[in-house]
């Protein structure tokens, strides 16, 4: 062979080297995750979250736009084995939520969220481990004041809020556009595994979670993987990838660096309610009808025209309600003829039953009221409840703020002459107090002492001993519904000198708004609006 012709081959192979290292270079640049506005569309960050399937997922919709600060090229590896006390905290961890910043959240949106699952129930044994190795490669911050929902999302919350039953759509808005959202996001490569522990319980001492370098883990720490799993129970030779591939312990390098430049969601954190993305009037209006403050609200209002000579009254809702767990206040007004609205106290309604479709109300002492004109009187009455469980919140009375709703037995002694009650700390100007009790119950000097309001009962009423038999009379007409009359008891002691002591329940409650007049939901064809200060006494 000739001389030019090995300088040939010399030279062939030489190219072959250069541009093998040239092949190599522009491959270790190809590993390099990149992340730009397709990863945000791609991994749907801007998606909030939803249960699903006993999953947490990304909605179908977009619910906002964001700005994030990003920190990208991480080389750390983050190894984490830990004994989740419960199955929501394993659910979590599988599910690649941050414990801590999602049992932060509000009670009853978690309840709301999770509502269709069914392992939470589950009351078996739990003992179980969780392991994972995290490799991050890039971490986004998105700053709130940033975070801004998108039109639809809007459209979709103002149509629900104008609703009368705003709770179920506001729960159909949020199955399509998410519950919660995450503010800090990792974004990498993930490797866990689940197990039932065999010992009784994982030591506080055994738990780790430790940072290091990826060459160190590969180094030191990846050959002792196999003991450690081995020691907890667990099937040592793979772990489950981000998508539930089974990785051989030995193939963990080999499978990072086939897969260093994807991207997946691997820890979310700092997580927010949906609703904190908008301004404040409308979260406010959402949180109300939601019950995050578990509290009950004034739902419905209603009038209803006298009848001459007429005792008992059924009120139908023109709505159905979800549940019959609500009170009824009710008063019963005058209307005069200079436009002023006077409340008959001495005139007591009771409400003896209820239903989701309506509910039964009687008037004792009739008498007291039996010569006034029934044109110009009225019933006038404010549904109390909570709005997610009965399922109607009226437009109108969403400016009403429920300060306070107490119920209580109340033990009267012979010829007692007034009640305590408690009222708010710091009430706001024109609070309103509602009561429902046997006897009207009146105040003579309001003066708030240690949190409390006396008020005198009258015992000054004409009671009519069959009214109660009335009523169920009455009540047999419209079938079998759940009754609300207050159950008395009255023990005497065989001693003649002993007192008698009899039992009632009276239900207060306090609200405040800034309007006089409140568009009723049940009126009549002349009455519209409910005179706000007729429902009650006016205490600030």
């Amino acid at each position: 062979m000739d001389k030019t012709g090995n300088q040939k081959r010399k030279e062939n192979v030489m190219n072959q080297i250069a541009k093998k290292d040239v092949d190599q270079n522009k491959n270790q640049e190809d590993l390099q995750p990149t992340f730009s506005e397709n990863s945000v569309k791609y991994l749907k960050l801007g998606h909030s979250l939803i249960m699903k399937s006993q999953e947490m997922c990304t909605a179908l919709n977009q619910a906002f736009n964001f700005d994030s600060k990003t920190k990208e090229n991480i080389e750390i590896c983050h190894v984490k084995l830990v004994s989740p006390k419960d199955r929501e905290e394993l659910f979590l961890l599988k599910n690649h939520i941050d414990v801590t910043s999602f049992q932060l959240l509000p009670q009853k949106l978690v309840k709301i969220m999770m509502q269709s699952t069914t392992f939470l129930n589950d009351n078996s044994s739990f003992n179980n481990v969780h392991f994972e190795v995290n490799f991050p490669k890039v971490e986004l911050n998105l700053e709130k004041i940033n975070i801004k929902p998108t039109e639809a999302i809007k459209m979709a919350i103002d149509n629900a809020l104008k609703n009368e039953k705003p709770y179920q759509e506001l729960i159909k808005v949020f199955d399509t556009f998410g519950y919660l959202f995450s503010r800090n996001f990792i974004l990498g490569q993930k490797l866990y595994k689940s197990s039932v522990l065999r010992q009784k319980s994982l030591n506080t001492d055994d738990q780790l979670e430790i940072e290091l370098k990826i060459e160190e883990f590969f180094e030191n720490y990846s050959s002792k993987l196999d003991d450690m799993l081995r020691k907890y129970g667990f099937d040592a030779t793979y772990l489950l990838s981000m998508n539930g591939e089974a990785i051989k312990i030995n193939d963990i390098e080999k499978w990072l660096n086939e897969h260093s430049k994807s991207l997946q969601v691997i820890s979310r954190s700092e997580l927010i309610p949906v609703y904190e993305i908008f301004e404040d009037p409308i979260s406010y209006k959402i949180k109300k009808v939601l019950g995050i403050d578990n509290q009950q609200k004034i739902l419905m209002t209603g009038i209803t025209q006298f009848i001459e000579n007429t005792k008992y009254y059924h009120i139908d809702f023109y709505s159905h309600l979800e549940s019959c767990n609500y009170h009824i206040f009710a008063k019963v007004v005058r209307h005069t003829n200079n436009g002023l609205v006077d409340t008959l106290d001495k005139a007591i309604v009771k409400i003896h039953s209820k239903n989701r479709t309506g509910f039964f109300a009687a008037i004792e002492s009739f008498n007291e009221i039996n010569n006034i004109d029934p044109t110009y009187l009225q019933i006038v009455w404010i549904l109390v409840g909570f709005p997610d469980e009965i399922n109607f919140y009226s437009i109108h009375t969403r400016k009403l703020s429920l300060l306070s709703m107490e119920l209580q037995n109340i033990t009267l002694k012979n010829d007692q002459e007034s009640v305590l009650l408690n009222v708010p700390k710091e009430l706001p100007k024109n609070s309103i107090m509602t009561l429902s009790f046997e006897y009207p119950l009146l105040i003579n000097n309001l003066e708030v002492k240690n949190g409390k309001i006396e008020l005198n009962i009258d015992y000054n009423l004409s009671n009519n001993d069959n009214c109660y038999e009335d009523v169920k009379s009455e009540n047999n007409k419209y079938g079998d519904i759940e009754s609300e009359s207050v159950e008395s008891e009255s023990d005497e002691s065989e001693d003649e000198h002993s007192e008698y002591v009899i039992q009632y329940t009276l239900c207060s409650c306090v609200f405040v708004s800034d309007e006089e007049f409140i568009e009723a939901d049940i009126s009549t064809s002349k009455y519209k609006n409910i005179y706000l200060k007729s429902m009650g006494l006016l205490i600030h």
